[in-house]
């Protein structure tokens, strides 16, 4: 036998990783891709009917809601990839248990910030818009029980490489939303039928989520629920504990600077201008999509090599798979520049 040197020109053997960083990234920038294109879409429509205010008032509603869930998430799509991901089909049983465990704790943190979001809702509204809108934090407070273990079922696909099926079900959130909105608009609705328009994609689309994360979990390791046996990861909860505390502080620094703008804005300035804002960030985000996915199939391809130290293997992945990421980057920026205006 010989040994695999790889191209006799010099090039180096093929990666079967980065193989999937780039085929599960091609699946979620499509996806995102044809979301955000929906996304502004909604946007306009909304903003045509009712108005840059009626937009900011709506962006608003949705940061309440999201941000309160972010602030309690403990962003249990990591937590499943990093303690998932290394075991593969090795070990179904602690996988099962991670997964019953990071669901219980998600389901946690969403009824709290449910019950927080239903106890301080008049409050905020009062203080980012007026009173009048308390009802319609209430009612987009309802994609919180609709997706209550969805950051669990992400980490499942993601964990197991089911980029196609995360895919699918942001394509069909986004979709479900345009068409809701649509429909609200044909009829001339109100501010409050738009926010319940804007409900039905995240609604379905976490429960699709999940559903389809359940069934790619009952293949690889069993029914995760099935009386899985906690006791089989408990050695490493405080470990976990740890990452998931690193996380949501991380995440909450992030959502602070990307996901609050229109509470800010509403706050300081005025809800017309937070609509504004928004809608135009909508349109900016369009050319930096593409980019975004590799984060996110890069991770379970890393965290898998962590937990087998091959610290060489991840060295390599990350090198070849930011490359072409930059030469991207660069393109859009030079893009941005010569047509932004």
């Amino acid at each position: 036998m010989t040994a695999d040197i790889g191209d006799p020109l010099g090039a180096p053997p093929p990666d079967p990783a980065l193989g999937r960083v780039f085929r599960g990234g091609a699946w979620l920038a499509s996806a995102s891709l044809v979301g955000a294109v929906l996304l502004v879409a909604q946007g306009i429509i909304t903003t045509r009917v009712l108005g840059p205010a009626g937009l900011g008032i709506i962006a608003i509603v949705v940061a309440v809601v999201m941000v309160t869930r972010l602030l309690l998430s403990f962003r249990m799509s990591e937590v499943v990839v990093r303690f998932v991901a290394p075991l593969a089909d090795a070990d179904a049983g602690r996988a099962a248990a991670w997964l019953a465990l990071a669901a219980l704790v998600e389901a946690g943190s969403a009824l709290a910030a449910w019950l927080l979001i239903v106890a301080a809702g008049p409050a905020v509204a009062m203080l980012f818009v007026s009173p009048e809108y308390a009802a319609l934090v209430l009612l987009y407070a309802v994609v919180i029980p609709a997706g209550v273990v969805s950051e669990t079922a992400l980490g499942v696909l993601q964990a197991y490489r089911r980029f196609d099926l995360q895919a699918l079900a942001q394509l069909v959130e986004r979709v479900v939303t345009l068409a809701a909105v649509v429909i609200v608009a044909a009829q001339n609705g109100g501010i409050a039928a738009f926010v319940l328009a804007s409900t039905t994609g995240p609604v379905i689309g976490g429960m699709l989520l999940t559903a389809l994360a359940w069934l790619v979990a009952a293949r690889r390791v069993g029914p995760p629920l099935l009386a899985p046996r906690l006791s089989l990861v408990s050695g490493e909860r405080r470990e976990a504990l740890r990452f998931a505390l690193a996380t949501n502080a991380a995440g909450s620094l992030s959502m602070v600077a990307k996901d609050a703008d229109p509470l800010w804005l509403g706050w300081l300035r005025t809800p017309a201008e937070a609509g504004l804002y928004r809608l135009a960030y909508s349109v900016g985000s369009l050319l930096f999509l593409p980019a975004a996915p590799l984060s996110q199939t890069v991770y379970p391809e890393a965290a898998q090599l962590v937990g087998a130290g091959r610290g060489d293997a991840l060295r390599r992945l990350v090198a070849r798979a930011s490359r072409p990421v930059a030469v991207f980057a660069g393109l859009l920026l030079v893009l941005s520049v010569l047509f932004g205006r």
